[in-house]
């Protein structure tokens, strides 16, 4: 059995400081982080890790890029051990001091099926880093074979996208860019709609050729 260290008070402390500090604003959503970190070390209760040292495997959450909450947890412990209820713990601290999260990030280590879920059901739009087919999410075939097949359409559909995408050099793109720069460089776009002539009409403040494209 592996174990844990948490301490609620000293968490609520954490972030309560944010707060006043100003570093978190409660009117604006926030972007959620998770992640485990090795932190070698030769305590008296250090356990040897996969890491191929002793140390601790504590489990960090934050919020635009602060810490707020902190779970320590021994070396050899498994990430996705009980990592569903310490990110529940993490967002219940956030939904009692009324802040809401528009973005969850996390990534190999927090894909599996109840992660996934307790993330998706406290953000907005949930990310892994983890599109691969290393970290199955399913115990059995009939699923996973599911999976493989919805990520290798979504693969297809996002390299042709890309590719048709990148055929117009205005907006910055190769056909090999990856995700991050794809959404930075085509799907970040302000806009506001617009009531005129009796209907709605979608105005986009840019200066890059959407119009032009035939998708």
């Amino acid at each position: 059995m592996y174990q844990f260290s948490i301490n609620d008070k000293l968490n609520r402390l954490l972030l309560k400081a944010l707060l006043q500090l100003g570093m978190v604003n409660k009117e604006q959503p926030v972007t959620f982080d998770y992640d485990n970190q090795f932190i070698a070390n030769e305590k008296y209760d250090a356990t040897y890790s996969y890491k191929k040292a002793n140390g601790y495997f504590p489990g960090i959450a934050q919020i635009n890029l602060h810490p707020f909450y902190i779970e320590n947890r021994d070396g050899n412990a498994n990430v996705k051990f009980e990592q569903a209820e310490t990110l529940e713990r993490a967002f219940a601290q956030l939904k009692a001091n009324g802040i809401k999260v528009d973005k969850a990030r996390m990534d190999c280590g927090s894909y599996c099926q109840e992660v996934v879920e307790v993330a998706s059901c406290n953000s907005n739009t949930f990310y892994s880093r983890a599109m691969s087919w290393k970290y199955l999410p399913f115990s059995f075939m009939k699923e996973n074979t599911v999976f493989m097949i919805l990520t290798a359409l979504i693969r297809n559909f996002y390299v042709w996208l890309v590719g048709e995408i990148a055929a117009n050099k205005a907006f910055g793109l190769e056909a090999t860019s990856r995700v991050k720069k794809f959404v930075f460089r085509f799907v970040q776009v302000p806009f506001r709609w617009v009531f005129r002539s009796r209907q709605w009409h979608l105005q986009l403040f840019t200066s890059r050729p959407y119009d032009r494209l035939r998708l």
